[in-house]
């Protein structure tokens, strides 16, 4: 299948999905063909310290982005902020060439972040949201560019328009199983690595779903994951 038709088959089948996991878990499974396994989704306000959409930002990484308020000075955010066409992270290094920017992008690289692209998402009411993905080896050609540009709009509206949905419903959180496994882990302080040992799955998809459990409980760090899912007797501790 061609990237091209693979990104049209995304957008059609999460047309009538209303399933906010599936969503992002297709999503994350064709930027991974293609070398892109750092993934945010998120409104354009501090994007780590905001509830996120989707992320697979390592924690150590989002943390020193938080603690050095890179946010405020991020090249990526500015362009995203004044422009409306996708740029790679090389783009925007030629177009700043500072040298903050330049450390910026070695530290990010650091984390396997060595090649981003980013789609701007601009709204009604002056909103601003951020795609932005990354990897180490990464094939981006304009027909991936272009795919990118295309299942990243897409994917963000719907993410956006269910949680939108949620809220206003007042829906219960629901985790999956495994999302509940892994935070049943998590509270007894268990790392990604141990979790994935145990439950005979990679780290990173460990990662992957307390990142989800996070996000759907809207907090920021796993600690709070804990405990918002006992609060709602989502987990037993």
């Amino acid at each position: 299948m061609s990237i091209e038709t693979a990104a049209f088959s995304f957008v059609e089948q999460i047309a009538n999905c209303n399933d906010a996991d599936r969503i992002a878990r297709q999503f994350r499974s064709l930027l991974e063909g293609m070398g892109y396994d750092r993934i945010l989704v998120s409104d354009l306000k501090d994007p780590l310290a905001q509830p996120q959409k989707l992320v697979t930002w390592p924690d150590v990484w989002r943390n020193r982005y938080r603690e050095k308020g890179y946010f405020y000075r991020d090249p990526v955010v500015f362009d995203t902020l004044h422009r409306t066409d996708p740029f790679t992270w090389a783009e925007s290094l030629d177009r700043h060439n500072s040298p903050f920017a330049e450390r910026f992008y070695q530290e990010a690289r650091e984390f396997g972040m060595r090649h981003g692209f980013v789609v701007p998402i601009h709204g009604a009411r002056r909103y601003r949201g951020i795609v932005t993905v990354a990897g180490e080896h990464v094939a981006l050609d304009s027909r991936s560019r272009a795919a990118i540009h295309l299942m990243a709009i897409y994917c963000h509206d719907k993410l956006s328009r269910l949680r939108q949905q949620s809220e206003e419903t007042g829906e219960r959180k629901k985790l999956t199983p495994r999302e509940r496994e892994c935070l049943h882990w998590a509270a007894v302080g268990k790392t990604d690595d141990e979790i994935a040992s145990i439950l005979t799955i990679s780290s990173t998809t460990a990662h992957w779903h307390i990142e989800n459990a996070k996000r759907k409980f809207d907090v920021a760090t796993r600690v709070q994951a804990v405990l918002a899912a006992f609060r709602s007797g989502e987990l037993n501790i």
